[in-house]
């Protein structure tokens, strides 16, 4: 049983790397397309792509 535990233990905190992860590049994302395009539509869409699967792997 201590070896499902730590496997789990595992698995939650590579998630949330992950999710954390994606969630500040999505932000990196937005601000870099932002300033180089100079349209927020872009930049929303870009930050879209990337902060929906870190909240969806975050809610995992």
């Amino acid at each position: 049983m201590a070896d499902l535990y730590s496997t789990m233990t595992a698995r939650i905190s590579t998630a949330g790397i992950i999710a954390g992860t994606l969630l500040l590049w999505g932000i990196f994302t937005s601000f870099i397309t932002r300033f180089a395009t100079g349209e927020m539509y872009i930049a929303i869409a870009s930050t879209m792509v990337f902060t929906l699967p870190g909240i969806g792997i975050f809610l995992f």
